[in-house]
Parts: structure tokens; C-alpha cells; sequence
């Protein structure tokens, strides 16, 4: 048995493959007998890339143990949030995280500024997030922060 896609296999002349791939890709093998007689087959994997990554479209800061901290919500596939940002309406920055996993919510944003408590209002955020296939991914929109 002979494999062509030797950078994702574990084996190049195993008889079974077990692969994990990031990307679409085509597999050949070729199977040769003891009388030499030969013959070749692909097969292609499409890789279907489902991003999960969530971000609320709304949070109540109010120390009820209940979505106290606005921040993005992402999947096993996701290596990393390379930044969070919080922007009021005006454009002032709010809030900044940089490269953090989203398992921790207290990484996310408590409705403050300057220590200061906010009103209610429409807020913007922008998150960049690395997934772990190396590929970025930018999301941003708006959210409202309630009492």
C-alpha cells in the first residue's frame, strides 16, 4: 500500500489511515499484490469548516450570577480571541482584551468604565479570533447592555 498525502497521514504504506484534516484534500493509494499486479484509487475529503463562535446580543451586569460579563462564546475549534474590543456609540474605546480563551468569562467585559457603572444603552463590540487551523475571523456589531 502506498499513500500520495504523506503530510497528514501516520503511515504512508499502512492499509488504515486515521486523519483529522484542517483543509479539503485528495488521498491516493496504490495497491500493488505479489504478482505485481497494481492498481490506484482517490478518494477527496471535504473539509466543512463550522466556526462556532457566539456573541450575545445582549448582557445585564446586575451581580446576579446571570450573563454579568459581555464576551464572545466559541467552540473547541477555536484556538484563540486575539482581541476584544468594547466602543460606546461615539467611538470611545471601553474595554480591551487581548489574546485570551474564552473558558474564563471574567475575561469579558462588566459593564464598567473607569470604574464607573454604565447605562443601558447600544453598545459596539469587534472580536478577532484565531481558530485552530491557523485562520482569522473578524466579527463585530452591536449589543445592549440592560439592568
Amino acid at each position: 500500500f502506498y499513500w500520495s498525502s504523506f503530510n497528514e497521514l501516520s503511515c504512508d504504506s499502512c492499509l488504515y489511515q486515521d486523519i483529522r484534516p484542517f483543509f479539503s484534500n485528495s488521498y491516493t493509494i496504490t495497491v500493488i499484490d505479489e504478482n505485481g499486479c497494481q492498481a490506484t484509487d482517490r478518494v477527496f475529503v471535504r473539509v466543512v469548516k463550522n466556526r462556532k463562535v457566539y456573541i450575545p446580543n445582549a448582557f445585564s451586569p446586575n451581580a446576579d450570577g446571570v450573563n454579568d460579563y459581555f464576551l464572545p462564546f466559541t467552540g473547541t475549534g477555536v484556538a484563540q480571541v486575539n482581541t476584544f474590543r468594547i466602543f460606546n456609540r461615539w467611538g470611545a474605546l471601553l474595554f480591551a482584551q487581548e489574546d485570551f480563551n474564552t473558558d474564563n468569562e471574567e475575561m469579558g467585559w462588566d459593564g464598567t468604565y473607569q470604574g464607573q457603572t454604565l447605562n443601558p444603552g447600544v453598545f459596539i463590540y469587534y472580536v478577532e479570533v484565531t481558530f485552530i487551523d491557523g485562520e482569522t475571523a473578524v466579527y463585530q456589531g452591536d449589543f445592549t447592555l440592560m439592568k
